[in-house]
């Protein structure tokens, strides 16, 4: 084989691996419109407020290939109230590495202090970009409240 049928053979499954997780991640991006406080909490197994007490950023590297990192976050969550599913006074919430997997990636920067509604269909709790957690306000507060009752004590 030439020295450039070498180099193709090595950079082609690289940049397959690249479009492919760029494709997949367009395609969670573009194929969900973002629900409603309302919508996301009827829509998931696990729905509370909470404020982020911590943020904690990881980078996973490929062991053969120690270019190929990605990042994701993870937060800890001071609950306040649950609407839906069994949570403790306090909580991880994973927001993956927003890599191709749907997940979000990162809420944005400067969160502690910050009171967030939570919403997710799985346990552990993983936010998803189609789950609609958001920045917790009154209104979106009420409106849970007013459609699954008051949230209860963690």
């Amino acid at each position: 084989m030439t020295r450039t049928g070498m180099r193709f053979a090595l950079v082609l499954p690289i940049f397959l691996a690249v479009s492919l997780a760029t494709a997949i991640a367009f395609a969670c991006r573009t194929s969900c419109k973002t629900p409603s406080a309302r919508g996301a909490a009827r829509a998931a197994s696990v729905a509370f407020v909470g404020t982020i007490t911590k943020t904690t950023r990881t980078e996973h590297c490929d062991p053969k290939h120690p270019t190929w990192c990605t990042r994701s976050e993870s937060y800890e969550v001071a609950v306040e109230g649950v609407w839906k599913g069994k949570v403790g006074k306090t909580i991880t919430v994973d927001a993956g590495s927003g890599a191709g997997d749907c997940s979000i990636g990162s809420l944005g920067k400067n969160l502690d202090s910050q009171r967030w509604l939570f919403f997710s269909r799985a346990t552990p709790v993983t936010l998803r970009i189609c789950g609609g957690s958001r920045r917790a306000t009154d209104p979106d507060i009420a409106a849970i409240t007013a459609d699954l009752g008051a949230p209860t004590a963690p």
